[in-house]
């Protein structure tokens, strides 16, 4: 069973305070301490760390990393390796006091909304440590930690930012809390991400507080778990470089979420009072005063100047890693959002890095997986999806998750009704460009205009366009948006079909026998089933009409799979009573059986059990219908309407339905022809096992697997061109 906590140990070269760490542990966790794991990261220690893990504490889970990667790097790989639903990140300078561990596991079960709750943090002769804060503003970052702070000490900036006008002694909501302890729910760092790997060491956790806030969630001091914390252990091994990460982080910090001119500000001004420092320090050593320390002084202040307080440059990763943008989720039941989650785990499964980005609301913690997660780990048994989530889709949320993924690609699931109609979405990859040469992919799931304003008329259009035209590549999943996108100037257009949504996979134990005995269908009848939403496109007029003509040549039933109105079309609604009330004036009732919504298991089991599958589009076939692949996964012969005519010849490889091989097809719109297609393939066996092979032959293009092959592909070409 997965533990309720992992406790996770950063350890740099300080193997006497790691040992007094992890002994105090047990207590500190009390009853709890049954359901915890412990890891014990070690960052390349010099020490005798790693010999003394091993031997004093062999339960731990000990990681020994081959280079110092940073507070940022260790902690992360420690998250990385942790099962529980909670994570505690601790420094190796503490010692935790009896029941503090507990105290805080505690308090995150019972409230719902806190993403991170931190102890009340101890000096080592007991007094207070000031660990809870405020957000810094400009102000702050011009005062705090320079050598204008002693002259500013009461001012009104550094006390709202200390939060001194709050007691120390109340549970209390927070902006950010010390790094130093900091007990987190793992949906919440699966929602926005651990530790920004920009950041070595220093501003990290007030980044992750930020996000955390950013997100919906709380972050709250908790004074009745306590914690000892000796502090700087690790950092005073290396002046100079707890100097330059102090100050690095805070330019970085300042720059992701201030803005580029606040950081630009920042950073100049810390370089500005390094040169001060070093001059006073230079000064000093000239008049003879304390040579010896004046001269290592003058040292630090002059490796501080020389990095410029740049930002490290990360290591160009050698794989494909990619962002995927989706402004639906939880998904609808067929939609883009459940297109996403099958997609992200068919590219993880071909080895491409993917996360997640969803615009919308965290789930309540009453539903541990939300339904879409269930709906597609049963339909592909795939692991649960943990997107990135955040309650807008902006250029910053995108920046945000492009830096704690290291992704440079952008991959936009874009459809019109999505992203709260905002236009922004339109100029994504012109403005992801800019900031930071970032490539975006479009996939079109609909070409219709997005709502802009009022009387927006042309300019509607227009957005679309910019969107096809500014992207690295657009995806089209079917020949007529492929096209269209050509006709618009679009680059690298790829026609890349959508896949089946229902895998052929029903419940164990399954029989369909047992299935149609327990519908009432008798051994003689045909069974015919329809899946899919109830649309006005659809053509269940005619299936409908169809089914009263055949009324006098057999025993013909139809099931109506699934049969919802889905959600995004109000005119669905009308369609449903209008087939409610068709079908009582043909007196076909009792020939119908609606199933209502079933869980992916139970649609697989009831279309096993048809005979034939009839899906009769107004607008004739086309692969952008989910619930076509999904009968043809199933290997149903299958009755259909012709497609609409291609004009010109495609450029683009795209199987076709061919009649009397892989479908039997009928002219739209017509209910006599539907009713003697049906007779046809009813009554001949050997055309019904030749439709269902070709189905199945039709199907194979549609996998998966050939679907993240061809993205993993069109990802490789842009990735070599950076």
């Amino acid at each position: 069973m997965a533990p309720t906590l992992s406790i996770v140990v950063l350890n740099w070269n300080v193997a006497d305070m790691l040992a007094a760490c992890l002994a105090s542990l047990p207590d500190a966790a009390g009853s709890r301490w049954a359901e915890c794991e412990l890891i014990v990261v070690d960052n390349a220690s010099t020490d005798n760390s790693v010999e003394m893990v091993r031997a004093r504490f062999p339960h731990a889970r000990l990681i020994a990393l081959p280079e110092n990667i940073g507070f940022t790097g260790g902690n992360n790989a420690g998250i990385a390796a942790s099962r529980g639903r909670f994570v505690f990140l601790l420094n190796p300078d503490t010692v935790a006091h009896p029941g503090s561990i507990e105290a805080m596991l505690d308090y995150i079960e019972r409230h719902l909304e806190t993403g991170i709750v931190g102890p009340r943090l101890l000096n080592p002769d007991g007094t207070l440590q000031s660990s809870r804060r405020r957000f810094p503003t400009l102000l702050t970052g011009l005062i705090e930690s320079t050598p204008l702070q002693p002259l500013f000490a009461g001012s009104r900036a550094l006390r709202e930012f200390y939060m001194l006008d709050k007691s120390d002694n109340e549970t209390q909501q927070v902006d950010w809390l010390s790094g130093a302890a900091l007990l987190c729910r793992r949906e919440t760092l699966d929602q926005v991400g651990a530790f920004d790997p920009g950041y070595f060491m220093f501003s990290e956790e007030i980044d992750l507080c930020r996000r955390v806030n950013n997100a919906g969630w709380n972050v709250v001091y908790l004074p009745d778990a306590q914690v000892t914390h000796y502090g700087g252990q690790s950092t005073s091994q290396d002046v100079p470089s707890r100097h330059i990460n102090f100050n690095t982080g805070k330019a970085r910090y300042y720059r992701l979420h201030e803005g580029p001119l606040f950081g630009a500000i920042i950073r100049r001004y810390l370089l500005l009072v390094a040169c001060a420092q070093l001059l006073s320090e230079a000064a000093k050593w000239l008049l003879g005063h304390k040579r010896p320390l004046r001269a290592a002084r003058v040292r630090l202040y002059t490796q501080v100047l020389r990095t410029g307080l740049r930002e490290r440059r990360k290591k160009r990763r050698t794989e494909t890693s990619v962002l995927m943008v989706t402004g639906e989720y939880p998904p609808d039941r067929g939609g883009v959002g459940d297109y996403t989650c099958l997609l992200h785990n068919a590219l993880e499964a071909e080895g491409v890095r993917t996360r997640v980005l969803a615009g919308s609301r965290r789930l309540p913690e009453s539903t541990p997986t939300s339904r879409s997660n269930e709906y597609t780990r049963a339909k592909v048994g795939a692991p649960e999806l943990r997107p990135l989530r955040t309650a807008r889709i902006t250029v910053s949320s995108i920046l945000r998750a492009l830096r704690g993924t290291g992704a440079r690609i952008v991959h936009i699931q874009y459809q019109t009704g999505a992203y709260a109609m905002r236009p922004l979405i339109n100029a994504l990859p012109l403005l992801l460009r800019s900031s930071g040469g970032y490539r975006t992919v479009v996939t079109f799931h609909d070409l219709r205009v997005p709502y802009l304003f009022p009387k927006a008329g042309p300019v509607r259009d227009w957005a679309n366009r910019l969107l096809a035209r500014t992207a690295a590549a657009t995806v089209a999943t079917n020949f007529e948006d492929a096209e269209r996108l050509r006709a618009w100037g679009a680059k690298r257009v790829r026609l890349i079909p959508i896949g089946a949504n229902i895998s052929d996979n029903p419940p164990g134990g399954y029989n369909p026998t047992e299935w149609r005995q327990e519908h009432g269908i008798g051994e003689g009848a045909v069974l015919l089933a329809y899946f899919g939403f109830l649309n006005s496109t659809k053509g269940l007029d005619d299936l409908l009409q169809a089914l009263a003509a055949l009324r006098d040549r057999g025993d013909f039933r139809l099931v109506m799979v699934g049969g919802g109105i889905g959600a995004s079309d109000p005119t669905n609604r009308a369609t449903a009573r209008a087939l409610d009330d068709l079908a009582q004036e043909l007196g076909v009732q009792s020939s119908l059986i609606w199933t209502g919504y079933l869980e992916p298991e139970e649609v697989s089991a009831a279309l096993r059990a048809a005979d034939m599958a009839v899906l009769p589009y107004a607008d004739g076939a086309t692969f952008r219908r989910g619930s076509l692949l999904a009968v043809l996964e199933h290997s149903l012969p299958v009755i259909t309407t012709e497609p609409a005519p291609r004009p010109g010849k495609s450029q683009d490889p795209e199987p076709r339905i061919v009649h009397g091989e892989n479908a039997y097809l009928v002219e739209p719109r017509s209910a006599p022809a539907l009713a003697r297609a049906i007779l046809n393939v009813s009554s001949d066996p050997e055309l019904r096992v030749k439709l269902s092979a070709g189905a199945q032959r039709l199907a194979g293009s549609f996998s998966w697997q050939e679907i993240a092959r061809a993205h993993k592909r069109l990802y490789a070409e842009l990735a070599s061109e950076e």
